[in-house]
């Protein structure tokens, strides 16, 4: 009978990064609340904009990123075609949706 013997070195790294997103969901469960900074990181802005931070992505939007009123009033439409044309994605949904995805999951996906 044929053997395959098995490298268990990448499965240990998995299990960590499975270990780092669990305990990422319990916090998000006690604390729902994710800054736009801590959402939107330089590393995934970077990867996935043409800026190195939100702040300066919401800014060239016309977005003052110091006042949640300014985004509440943006019109959203407005914002996805911003979205769109400076990203990798076809509206601030889809965008927010990865971010948390990966602020959530980490390494895990990409």
């Amino acid at each position: 009978m044929m053997k395959f013997e098995f490298d268990d070195s990448g499965l240990k790294d998995f299990i960590a990064k499975l270990d780092q997103a669990s305990t990422t969901a319990e916090e998000l469960e006690h604390n729902p609340t994710v800054s736009f900074d801590d959402l939107f990181n330089p590393h995934f802005m970077v990867k996935h904009t043409s800026y190195d931070s939100i702040d300066s992505f919401l800014l060239a939007a016309g977005i003052d990123p110091t006042s949640q009123e300014s985004f509440d009033a943006f019109p959203q439409k407005k914002l996805d075609e911003f979205v769109a044309a400076n990203s990798r994605f076809f509206s601030f949904q889809e965008m927010h949706n990865t971010a948390a995805a990966k602020y959530i999951f980490g390494d895990l996906i990409d």
